[in-house]
């Protein structure tokens, strides 16, 4: 049951780090679209 547990702990780490560079590369390109204002779209 530990090792199934530790597989969860390792997969949710690997998800949210997957999340922040997923939003970080969206920031980064609407940088390059939008170069006045990248987070215009939320306005």
């Amino acid at each position: 049951m530990a090792n199934r547990s530790r597989q969860w702990i390792g997969l949710s780490a690997f998800a949210i780090s997957m999340a922040f560079v997923e939003a970080a590369m969206v920031v980064y390109v609407r940088q390059i679209y939008y170069p006045e204002d990248p987070l215009v779209i939320f306005r």
